[in-house]
């Protein structure tokens, strides 16, 4: 659980997206390398197959154009013939003819040739065996090939016997000198062994001719290929006879040589249990083929030594890019902890707490925008504090002004008796519906009374009008006794009835009368308040009907410092919703009618119970 809580903090998320980025990029960078390291592996193979080829097509090719163009010299002379028909028991004259024959149809081809090393030849009854090399010249009568080295008689007698095959080759071996004036020994050599037919014979074999060349111009040749380290080179002939090994361990194990002559592509190979990647080049002429092979550790060393390279450089920079980004993160997310431990301590209650704004971004913003939101909770908490001190201070002061009208409510109630006792029942009217209006006024417990509750307060305050104004004023109440339980708000309809009052008795008219008529009309309560005043201009009656359109307009009316007609057409609206209707209509000279519409299907909860059956 903690680690899931450190997985999702925003410096883990910034570390894993970091690290999940350098790995992909590294993997994309090995695949890379690795591509680059076979790219360049193929490449060098591509040039070591070429060097293959001009060597097998140009270098090689020169040895055997050397050797065709010795043994055409040889075979084309007229004094070839003096070979063949040479006996081993011809006379001394006969001997020295023949030397000087030889010095000029042997010799002669060394002298301009660059490969060949010796040239042996054996007379058709394999008596005879003349060799020359160097301006050396060597002659062996009574040569006897059976006690001759055993790779010599093997081919000697291969070509004797088969007809149909004119030309062989012999693997590295001493070079067979019999009689050699040099101290040096004799050098290891590849023999191209030929008969010696031409037209001038009748096609038919007069003795075999020996082509020697040294072996190490075959490895000289060789080892120019040389682009890899420990790379082996094999050249085998056309029927699979080991040339040259440059192991000197390949070819003997069974099995290698046929492994070698199948592989005709750069291709994979396995040796002795030893991997390598093959290169063969097969030659036109005569048909050997050249394998250069290349230990498979080295072939691949520098794709190895790509991906290693790749590897080291990967974890450097993942680690500088880890410090970088475990800075960074902690410089982006700084900001975002500090917030967060913030709000944390808010939420436990401490809100006099500010965050601390250390960066100019988002999150500096959404800091600088918390604190303010924080200095308005605080402010709004302190203003609803200072609200409720007053609000207290507000109720204490109410409670103790009640004190006064309830003194003046005795005072009037004493009053009443007094003038009851001495027979003034004006003043003892006005007394007594003065105390009953002061008592109903300062009830404190509920704000709404019932419909007959404020009938009879505003029949009190006519009373107490109607001694005022004498004779002049009258008034007439008409209300079913079904109503009579309706919720009102309290001071409703005295309000009403005293602007009726106030602005009744203006100009020529004396006299007063009020009807008030309470009646149902479909789900609404109707409270009609008319008089027969002196009634409004329709200027005048515009006016006021704004003032109740507009909800801005103040509490009281325009002359009287009472309670207005807007004013209790809004605590009416707050009360029942929007739904009570207030409607003046008036004309000049005749009166004017206040229409009071309120919902039976209401209460002041919001709920709309009140069905007039109810109150029937």
């Amino acid at each position: 659980m903690k680690l899931f809580r450190r997985i999702k903090k925003l410096r883990t998320k910034l570390l894993i997206i970091f690290t999940f980025q350098v790995f992909l990029l590294l993997g994309i960078a090995l695949l890379v390398s690795f591509f680059l390291a076979r790219s360049s592996s193929r490449k060098n193979l591509q040039m070591l197959n070429q060097q293959l080829k001009t060597l097998a097509d140009s270098d090689f090719q020169d040895i055997f154009d050397e050797i065709d163009r010795a043994y055409l010299s040889i075979v084309a002379s007229s004094n070839f013939s003096e070979l063949y028909n040479a006996r081993s028991d011809s006379t001394p004259l006969e001997i020295y003819e023949l030397y000087y024959d030889v010095d000029s149809l042997l010799t002669a081809p060394l002298a301009s040739s660059r490969y060949i090393h010796s040239i042996n030849y054996l007379t058709p009854d394999n008596k005879i065996l003349i060799s020359s090399i160097a301006g050396e010249l060597s002659m062996e009568r009574d040569f006897s090939v059976e006690e001759s080295p055993e790779w010599f008689w093997l081919h000697t007698r291969l070509l004797n016997t088969v007809g149909s095959l004119s030309e062989t080759y012999i693997p590295p071996h001493q070079e067979l000198y019999y009689q050699r004036t040099s101290s040096s020994a004799n050098r290891t050599v590849v023999s191209v062994v030929r008969k010696t037919a031409s037209f001038d014979t009748g096609y038919k074999n007069r003795g075999l001719l020996y082509f020697n060349v040294e072996l190490s111009d075959f490895v000289s040749l060789t080892d120019s290929l040389n682009l890899y380290p420990d790379m082996e080179t094999v050249i085998l002939t056309d029927t699979g006879r080991v040339i040259h090994d440059s192991s000197g361990s390949i070819t003997e194990q069974t099995g290698n040589i046929a492994l070698l002559r199948e592989c005709t592509s750069e291709q994979p190979i396995t040796l002795d249990g030893k991997k390598y990647m093959a290169v063969p080049v097969t030659m036109k002429d005569p048909g050997w083929s050249i394998c250069s092979l290349i230990p498979w550790s080295v072939y691949t060393a520098d794709i190895r030594g790509y991906t290693v390279y790749s590897l080291i450089l990967g974890m450097l920079v993942f680690i500088a890019g880890f410090i970088m980004t475990w800075i960074m993160s902690a410089r982006i997310s700084a900001p975002a902890e500090e917030l967060s431990r913030t709000m944390k301590s808010v939420r436990s209650g401490n809100i006099r707490q500010h965050a601390s704004v250390i960066s100019s971004d988002e999150i500096g913003e959404l800091s600088a925008t918390f604190n303010t939101m924080l200095d308005r909770i605080n402010l709004l908490i302190e203003q609803e504090y200072q609200l409720k001190v007053k609000q207290q201070d507000a109720q204490m002061k109410a409670l103790q002004a009640q004190i006064n009208p309830h003194f003046l409510y005795n005072i009037l109630q004493s009053i009443a008796s007094i003038a009851s006792l001495n027979h003034l029942p004006e003043i003892s009217v006005m007394a007594n519906s003065l105390g009953k209006m002061m008592r109903y006024s300062i009830k404190t417990e509920e704000n709404t009374t019932t419909l007959d509750d404020e009938l009879i307060h505003v029949a009190h305050y006519l009373e107490i009008q109607k001694i005022r104004f004498k004779n002049q004023l009258d008034y007439s109440i008409d209300s079913c006794e079904a109503y009579g339980r309706y919720p009102l708000l309290k001071l409703t309809l005295q309000p009403l009835v005293e602007n009726a009052v106030m602005h009744g008795f203006t100009g020529d008219h004396q006299k007063l009368f009020i009807y008030i008529h309470v009646y149902q009309e479909g789900t609404y309560l109707v409270i009609e308040i008319s008089d027969d005043g002196a009634g409004m201009t329709e200027e005048v009656l515009a006016k006021v009907r704004r003032s109740l359109s507009d909800s801005s307009t103040g509490f009281y009316s325009d002359s009287q410092q009472s309670i207005g007609l807007a004013n209790v057409y809004t605590r009416l609206k707050l009360c029942y919703q929007r739904q009570a209707v207030l409607d003046v209509d008036s004309e000049p000279e005749v009166g004017t009618v206040i229409s009071l519409k309120l919902p039976f299907y209401f209460n002041h909860q919001g709920d709309k119970e009140h069905d007039p059956d109810n109150f029937m």
